[in-house]
């Protein structure tokens, strides 16, 4: 009984030390409260010089591979496969989009310095349409 009641006091003035700490002082331009957070200063830069940014063609194109497998209860339904090839070009301000979707081919053609997009469906009917500006993106602002 004595051992644990001489623990609980030993327990207690490690508390009551710990509590009379000083908190860290914050910088003066600094009003939180510096119980709750304290305020790192900035690291201070490095003196070499920053590596150079690469540099980029003004050109690109890439494509992407979609393969989607369906399933409903225990049978697997066709596969729908969908290729998309994007073809950039910044000098002319333009972007060709053409997608592959089970051999039918849609190509979209974004004009950026009229802010136009001309969509071919199937080869078969072309809509222009205008290309969307300053949309809202929600929480990914």
């Amino acid at each position: 009984m004595r051992r644990q009641y001489g623990l609980l006091c030993l327990l207690l003035v490690f508390i009551s030390g710990y509590q009379a700490q000083e908190p860290t002082p914050a910088p003066p331009e600094w009003n939180g409260d510096p119980l709750v957070c304290v305020v790192k200063p900035p690291p201070t830069p490095s003196p070499e010089i920053a590596p150079p940014f690469p540099k980029f063609t003004t050109k690109a194109e890439f494509a992407l591979e979609r393969v989607e497998i369906k399933y409903a209860l225990n049978l697997t339904l066709p596969s729908e496969m969908t290729l998309y090839e994007y073809i950039y070009d910044y000098d002319a301000n333009k972007l060709i989009m053409v997608k592959n979707k089970n051999g039918f081919i849609d190509v979209e053609y974004y004009y950026y310095g009229i802010l136009k997009k001309s969509t071919y469906y199937a080869g078969q009917y072309c809509v222009v349409t205008d290309i969307p500006q300053n949309q809202d993106m929600g929480m990914f602002i």
